[in-house]
C-alpha cells in the first residue's frame, strides 16, 4: 500500500471516530423531544391549570383587585400557592434531574407566569383602597415569592447534573473552581448590589404600563441584566442564579416601598394619570416569573461573550 493509500486509510478512521454511533443519534433525539415536550406541556398543560385555580380569588369588595397576600379570601390564595409550589418543584425538578438546569429554570418560570396573569396589577389595588396602604403587602410579597424562586434555582441545581453535558454557559459556570473565602466573599457583595442596580433599571426603563405582558416583560428584562452583570463581576468563580435572583429580590422589596415613600398621598392620583413609580408596576409573582426565566437568559448570554473574548 503506498503513502496516498496510508493517508487516505487514516483520514476514512478520522471521519468515522468523529462520526457519532446510531444509538447516540437516537438517544440524543429522543432527549431533545422529551424536553421539549416538557417544555410545552409547562407553557400550555400545567400553567393554565394552576392559573385557574387564581381566578376564584376575591378581594374585600368581591374584585380582582388581587395578589397572594392583599385578598379577601385567604384560604383560596393558601391552596393556591401550595398547588403552584407543588406544580413548579415538579416541572422544574424532572427537567433538572434529566435535561438542563436552562430547561429547569424556564419551566418552572412558565408555571408561575401563567399563575400571575391571574392577580390584579398594582394600578386596579390601589384604586379599590384609594390609597398607598397595601404597597407593604406588596413589597413583603415581591420579596418573599422571588425569595422562593431562588431557593427552588438552589434546589434545581443540587439535584441537577444532566445539564452539566449540555455545555451551555450556564451549566459551565457551575463547575467552575471556586475562589477562596474571603475574596468570594467581597465579590459576591458587589455582584448581588451590582445585579439589584441593574436590574432595578432595566424593570424601570420596561415596565411603561401596568399591562400584565409589559410588568412580566419588565421584570424579565431585569433578571437578564441581573444575570448579566453578575457573571461580569462573578466571572471565573462557581456561580448558581441564586445570586441574581437574591438580587430581584431585592428590587422586588424596594419597588412597592419606593413609590411609596416617595409619591406619598400623591400615589392614588399618579396611578390614575399613569405616571406612577414604574419599579412598582411589577406584582407579586410578576417578579419570581422574571426571575426564573430571564436570570438564566442573562447568565448564558455573558457567559457565551466571554468566553468568545477569551478564545
Amino acid at each position: 500500500m503506498g503513502p496516498l493509500d496510508g493517508a487516505r486509510a487514516r483520514a476514512i478512521d478520522v471521519q468515522d471516530a468523529a462520526t457519532p454511533a446510531p444509538g447516540t443519534i437516537r438517544s440524543a433525539a429522543l432527549r431533545t423531544t422529551l424536553r421539549w415536550v416538557l417544555i410545552l406541556a409547562s407553557l400550555l398543560a400545567v400553567g393554565p391549570l394552576v392559573a385557574e385555580l387564581f381566578t376564584f380569588l376575591r378581594d374585600v369588595d368581591g374584585g380582582r383587585a388581587v395578589t397572594l397576600l392583599v385578598n379577601g379570601s385567604p384560604g383560596v390564595a393558601f391552596a393556591g400557592a401550595a398547588v403552584l409550589i407543588f406544580a413548579t418543584l415538579c416541572v422544574g425538578l424532572v427537567a433538572a434531574r434529566f435535561f438542563s438546569l436552562g430547561t429547569a429554570l424556564f419551566c418552572a418560570g412558565a408555571v408561575v407566569a401563567w399563575a400571575g396573569s391571574r392577580l390584579g396589577s398594582l394600578e386596579s389595588i390601589v384604586r379599590r383602597a384609594g390609597e398607598g396602604k397595601d404597597l407593604f403587602a406588596l413589597a413583603v410579597e415581591g420579596l418573599l415569592v422571588t425569595a422562593a424562586a431562588a431557593g427552588a434555582a438552589a434546589l434545581f441545581v443540587r439535584v441537577g447534573g444532566a445539564g452539566a453535558r449540555e455545555g451551555s454557559a450556564l451549566e459551565r459556570a457551575l463547575y467552575a473552581e471556586p475562589e477562596p473565602v474571603q475574596a468570594r466573599a467581597s465579590s459576591t457583595a458587589a455582584a448581588l448590589g451590582a445585579a439589584a442596580l441593574a436590574a432595578g433599571a432595566a424593570v424601570w426603563f420596561v415596565a411603561l404600563s401596568g399591562a400584565r405582558m409589559q410588568t412580566l416583560a419588565a421584570t424579565v428584562a431585569g433578571g437578564i441584566a441581573a444575570g448579566g452583570v453578575a457573571h461580569l463581576l462573578h466571572a471565573h468563580r462557581r456561580l448558581t442564579p441564586v445570586l441574581p435572583m437574591a438580587a430581584m429580590a431585592l428590587v422586588a422589596l424596594a419597588g412597592p416601598l419606593a413609590a411609596y415613600f416617595m409619591e406619598g398621598t400623591r400615589l392614588a392620583a399618579h396611578v390614575y394619570d399613569g405616571s406612577v413609580l414604574s419599579l412598582a408596576r411589577p406584582v407579586s409573582l410578576d417578579w419570581a416569573a422574571g426571575a426564573l426565566i430571564g436570570v438564566p437568559l442573562g447568565l448564558n448570554w455573558a457567559g457565551a461573550s466571554a468566553e468568545r473574548r477569551s478564545r
